[in-house]
């Protein structure tokens, strides 16, 4: 699931339905956002991970403020950590263009909903 600033209240649910439904489901949520003051749902979202077996965020911000669990500036796919892999079949969850969506994977998912 792909995520930025408020975007990422439709996926905090998502993540929460899933914790309860499919715990042992794979879950990479990926989300960028100006602060960790400004990143809404942030310990709802933690919560729910931990309720999963194979649960993965991966958070972004412009302005970290000293946090250590983000990378600096926008999603860049290629700064990712070793294990957080696009594994195929990919079901995406996105609000956005399928065009940024290539962008950020590298190419077009097996599974889009918008």
């Amino acid at each position: 699931m792909i995520s930025a600033g408020i975007g990422i209240t439709p996926v905090a649910a998502t993540i929460d339905h899933l914790a309860a439904e499919q715990p042992g489901r794979p879950v990479l949520a990926v989300h960028a956002d100006r602060s960790p003051r400004t990143h809404a749902l942030r310990r709802q979202i933690a919560e729910a991970g931990a309720r999963t077996t194979d649960f993965r965020q991966l958070t972004w911000y412009e302005d970290p403020d000293g946090t250590t669990d983000a990378r600096p500036g926008r999603i860049d796919v290629a700064r990712r950590p070793s294990g957080a892999r696009w594994r195929p079949p990919i079901e995406l969850h996105w609000n956005g263009s399928l065009k940024r969506i290539e962008c950020v994977i590298g190419r077009e998912p097996s599974s889009t909903r918008f």
